[in-house]
């Protein structure tokens, strides 16, 4: 091999591990997901602690039940009992908020599309008690909004608001979920059973 055939192939190969590396670092998220979903399939709680960040996931969570209740409290009574109704249902948002931020919770969660049906279900020493359907068809979709920020969003049918679950990037190739978006539909819907 003479020199201009050795600098062309070493061009090449580092063309090569380059696209690799950035193919790689593309499909992570899908590989995250993937090992999430077989943690949450065979309910592995250490497994899917490594991906999960739940004081965000709590934080949000109550971020959007707080705001649904005070929407069905302010459409369906007056205005003076507004703010009893909203002390009133904190302890309730809280009770929610721990039986769905649990491994078992957003394993029916992410499987439903909803909240546990009760937050009794979950509590007592037994927290496999909670029963979940069989699995649904869903629309998956999978997406990048940025470099580090990643949605896997679902929905029971096309006319449905999707759950969203927002995965965001951590080094160069760990990814945990960050956030869960549950459309206000579906948590209202909830509320008022």
């Amino acid at each position: 091999m003479n020199k201009y055939q050795n600098k062309h192939f070493y061009i090449r190969l580092s063309s090569s591990l380059v696209c690799l590396s950035l193919s790689y670092l593309f499909i992570t998220p899908y590989l995250a997901i993937f090992s999430f979903k077989q943690a949450l399939d065979r309910l592995d709680e250490n497994k899917i602690s490594s991906f999960v960040i739940f004081p965000s996931i709590r934080e949000s969570l109550k971020r959007q039940l707080n705001y649904s209740f005070q929407e069905v409290i302010e459409s369906n009574y007056s205005s003076t009992l507004a703010p009893l109704g909203s002390i009133f249902f904190r302890p309730v948002v809280n009770r929610i908020v721990d039986a769905t931020v649990t491994p078992k919770g957003l394993q029916y969660l992410i499987r439903t599309g909803s909240l546990t049906k009760s937050f009794n279900q979950t509590q007592g020493s037994n927290n496999n008690s909670l029963s979940l359907p069989k699995k649904n068809k869903s629309n998956y979709s999978l997406y990048y909004v940025n470099i580090n920020k990643f949605i896997l969003s679902s929905s029971k049918s096309e006319s449905e608001n999707p759950l969203k679950l927002v995965w965001i990037r951590f080094g160069l190739k760990s990814w945990k979920l960050s956030d869960i978006e549950i459309p206000t539909s579906i948590l209202v819907n909830q509320l008022l059973r």
